[in-house]
C-alpha cells in the first residue's frame, strides 16, 4: 500500500517544482489571454431531423407547425410504369407550402411512391427499362425546377 502514497508524493513534488519555476510574465500572459473576448457562438446543426408528411390531397397550412420541423415530405407523387409522374393535384397549394416552408427554413422533399394500395408495378417496370429510368429521372428533375423542391424521398414498397 506504500506504492500509491509514493506516487501521490511524487506528483505533488513535481507540481510544486513546476509552480515554483513559473515566471511572472507567464502569469501575466495567462491573464491577458483570459481577457480576450470569445467569438460569437456558431449555431449547431440539429442532431436529428423532424419530418412531417403532408399529403397532397389535404394541405392545411394552419395545422403545420413549421417552427418544430426541419423537413416536410410532400406525399405522394406516384410514378407510372413508363417513368412519368402523377400530376400535382393543387399546384397553388404546393407552391404556397414550399414558399412558407422555405421562409421558415424548412426543407421540402417530393415523396415519390408510397403505399399505392400495395401496387409496386410502376417501380418494377421503370426499373427494368433504361428509357423508362431516364424518363423517370428527367421527371424528377422537372419537379425540382418547376416547384423548388429541396430533395426527393423515394418510397418504393413491394409486397
Amino acid at each position: 500500500m506504500r506504492f500509491p502514497k509514493l506516487i501521490t508524493f511524487i506528483c505533488l513534488f513535481v507540481a510544486l517544482i513546476f509552480l515554483s519555476c513559473a515566471k511572472k510574465t507567464d502569469v501575466m500572459l495567462v491573464e491577458q489571454v483570459a481577457k480576450i473576448p470569445l467569438p460569437p457562438a456558431i449555431p449547431m446543426a440539429p442532431k436529428f431531423h423532424v419530418i412531417a408528411y403532408v399529403p397532397e390531397w389535404s394541405i392545411d397550412m394552419n395545422s403545420i407547425q413549421f417552427d418544430k420541423l426541419t423537413h416536410i415530405n410532400y406525399a405522394f407523387i406516384l410514378p407510372t410504369v413508363k417513368g412519368d409522374l402523377s400530376p400535382i393535384g393543387d399546384v397553388s397549394a404546393l407552391k404556397q407550402l414550399i414558399a412558407k416552408a422555405h421562409s421558415n427554413k424548412v426543407k421540402v422533399l417530393a415523396s415519390i411512391g408510397g403505399w399505392n394500395h400495395g401496387d409496386a408495378n410502376a417501380f418494377i417496370s421503370l426499373s427494368a427499362n433504361e428509357s423508362y429510368r431516364k424518363n423517370y429521372l428527367s421527371q424528377i428533375l422537372r419537379l425540382f425546377k418547376t416547384y423548388s423542391f429541396d430533395g426527393v424521398a423515394i418510397d418504393c414498397r413491394t409486397s
